[in-house]
């Protein structure tokens, strides 16, 4: 029935893709959107508003409203983005709302922790509550530069564990971090990356690129200031960085990513305004094998001073096993990581593994970890 699986999957209620304006309801998958031990389950759901403005501009409006279980608390919000220049990607966005975040949001995904929280009674994610408004502005000055601006205020408190229910009564459940605690902040940041070889022409409003963007340089300078609120954040963090791709030949590639940064000043600076790591200590994981420390729990390594971290991979598809002759038609791809991170709380960490991927972002491989030249884990 057409009515029902759109209940179920989720569709237009109002107009469609072509329409001027249209709503969308997206349907039961986003109403039971997430489940932890401090918020409970999350009831609600999720929405899109689009009004075509133009030919060349558009505003999306994605309101959200959720209640959650554990905390009886309303969580909610929308994001609001106005397209203004599809041919220089220009994307203005007003955010607002109030909702649980996770101290480290470049770790393991909040549906990771999901699963885990609800069958397993294990719980990998410590949240804050976050009472926000933020405005963003990105676009293209050209086809070789992108600029990006922001600014926000931001309310920000521990939270404690509200619930320990989960499908197997099992009772693993850690304690949420600074429970009691508030760490507001008032913040801009601006950053810039070029790309030097980016070719690509604009044909319809769609990219149609000539050359891969690639190496891609990125520099952000980010700052926490003013002390109106409670506790305020106050820091000066500059990062920087490079994203490469080469292409050897048609059997063989490597990519790195080197990223640095410093705070300028470590006047007050939470653990949540620290510089965090991808992080995730899982046999099984959505983090990437490529670019993230697969050895390293998720809250365990972070740093209000100064980092550099470096991914080097090597792909390709004869490098071990694919010698062995029936295993040279089958489509998978080896490869070979060398990890580094360094910080001036464990000096020298690194990484090194081999893996088999169907794709980048399936995989599974072996790992060993050495911390100041000796062997942690394996």
């Amino acid at each position: 029935n057409y009515w029902f699986g759109k209940a179920i999957l989720g569709g237009h209620i109002v107009g469609n893709d072509t329409t001027k304006w249209s709503v969308r309801y997206n349907g039961m998958k986003m109403i039971f959107r997430d489940y932890n031990y401090v918020d409970g389950f999350w009831l609600g759901d999720k929405f899109e508003i689009k009004n075509r403005l133009s030919n060349d501009r558009s505003l999306n409006i994605n309101p959200y409203i959720y209640y959650a279980t554990a905390r009886h608390r309303a969580l909610g919000g929308s994001d609001i983005i106005y397209n203004y220049a599809p041919q220089n990607r220009g994307i203005l966005t007003f955010s607002a709302g109030s909702r649980s975040e996770d101290f480290n949001s470049l770790t393991v995904t909040r549906y990771q922790n999901y699963f885990s929280s609800l069958v397993l009674g294990e719980n990998y994610n410590s949240f804050y509550q976050r009472d926000f408004f933020t405005v963003e502005n990105d676009i293209y000055i050209n086809k070789k530069l992108r600029v990006a601006a922001s600014f926000g205020i931001e309310k920000r408190s521990g939270l404690s564990n509200n619930t320990s229910f989960n499908i197997l009564n099992r009772h693993h459940i850690k304690p949420n971090l600074f429970p009691n605690d508030r760490f507001d902040r008032t913040f801009f940041s601006a950053g810039i990356s070029y790309s030097p070889f980016s070719n690509y022409l604009i044909k319809n409003s769609f990219d149609v690129h000539k050359k891969q963007v690639s190496p891609v340089f990125h520099l952000e300078y980010e700052e926490g200031f003013s002390s109106w609120q409670t506790n305020n954040s106050k820091y000066r963090k500059l990062k920087g960085g490079v994203i490469h791709n080469i292409q050897l030949n048609y059997f063989n590639k490597i990519d790195y990513k080197i990223e640095s940064g410093i705070f300028l000043n470590n006047r007050t600076v939470p653990f949540i305004d620290q510089q965090h790591f991808g992080a995730s200590d899982l046999l099984i994981n959505l983090n990437s094998l490529f670019d993230s420390f697969l050895l390293l729990d998720n809250y365990e390594v972070q740093t209000d001073r100064y980092w550099v971290n470096v991914f080097f991979n090597y792909s390709g598809k004869y490098v071990l096993l694919k010698f062995i002759p029936f295993l040279q038609g089958k489509p998978f791809t080896e490869n070979i990581h060398i990890k580094t991170l360094f910080t001036p709380d464990i000096d020298s960490y690194v990484e090194l593994g081999y893996s088999l991927s169907i794709t980048r972002n399936m995989g599974i491989g072996s790992f060993v970890s050495f911390q100041n030249m000796e062997g942690k884990k394996f």
